[in-house]
């Protein structure tokens, strides 16, 4: 529960940091950096956090791609340019989620807070319209919130998921 608070933090101080522009030009296309630069400030700033961790992780592996991790990491959560919850919703429903053990989000019906869950499956699909064809990226993507088993058989998933849970 300490790193939801972590994170809630972190998302109300995100708004007064610089989106590092130099960094993102490094790592994301053109058309990629415009679907980035269309999350609100907290969610760029979290996937920033995560994709700079992740880039200190990855090096510690010599066959690993440092472009492909952080194309994992800085996209991850870009499904949520199609629906997002402000800072005080997304507690509530961590909160809710947390105390009912899985049930809030299992049995709502709430449609924004459903599709706002399914925002990895969103962010593919984002990527595919703009003709994004790494799979490997694209599959991070899509299961970065998905069960421990998927996640432990990839090596950039894995990293992703550590990343993004410290963050």
């Amino acid at each position: 529960m300490l790193y939801r608070i972590k994170q809630f933090m972190l998302g109300i101080l995100s708004y007064f940091e610089d989106d590092n522009i130099n960094f993102i030009d490094k790592y994301l296309s053109k058309k990629e950096k415009e679907l980035f630069m269309k999350l609100k400030k907290p969610d760029r700033m979290h996937s920033l956090r995560v994709c700079k961790e992740a880039i200190i992780l990855v090096r510690d592996y010599n066959d690993l791609d440092e472009y492909k991790m952080a194309k994992c990491a800085l996209l991850h959560d870009i499904g949520k340019i199609e629906i997002s919850l402000n800072i005080i919703e997304k507690g509530i429903v961590v909160i809710l989620n947390k105390v009912t053990k899985g049930s809030f989000l299992k049995y709502n019906k709430y449609s924004r807070v459903t599709k706002y869950y399914d925002h990895p499956k969103i962010g593919k699909k984002l990527l595919e319209n703009i003709k994004f064809d790494d799979n490997e990226v694209l599959y991070c993507i899509e299961n970065h919130h998905n069960n421990l088993e998927l996640i432990e058989k990839n090596i950039y998933l894995s990293i992703l998921n550590i990343c993004d849970n410290r963050n």
